[in-house]
């Protein structure tokens, strides 16, 4: 007998407390609930357009999203060479940016050099060479 009234003393604290709550506002909660109802509110962006994004070089650009040179650097002699701390201090020393930078086409060593128009008789005419076997 003792154990069922501690049980529906219990029970009834419990009663209380719940009607308590729901008095108070904490079950169910009187706000807070916007979130469940309404639309979500997502963020939205205007689309991109062509002058959103400036190119500074083309040339580069196409380099950079080549086939070639996505299997450059796949290569793992590439990333042996890239994670070489030598390589990195030869290629940021002025003489090599020299030595790699196009000549300027207006001078007569950049008509000299400048590749052959592929619309013309004579770039039509040139092939790379072939390549050798080492054996």
């Amino acid at each position: 007998m003792k154990r069922q009234g501690i049980i529906v003393g219990l029970a009834g604290v419990a009663v209380v407390g719940i009607v308590v709550a729901h008095y108070a506002g904490i079950i169910p909660p009187k706000s807070g609930l916007e979130g469940t109802i309404g639309a979500a509110k997502r963020y939205q962006a205007t689309q991109i357009t062509d002058r959103d994004v400036v190119l500074q070089d083309p040339q580069v650009q196409a380099l950079l999203q080549s086939d070639l040179f996505h299997k450059v650097i796949a290569t793992p002699e590439f990333k042996k060479v890239a994670q070489n701390e030598q390589f990195w201090r030869l290629v940021t020393t002025a003489d090599f940016q020299r030595t790699i930078a196009p000549p300027n086409p207006s001078s007569e060593f950049g008509k000299t050099i400048a590749p052959p128009n592929p619309s013309s008789e004579f770039g039509k005419t040139i092939a790379p060479p072939a390549p050798r076997s080492l054996s």
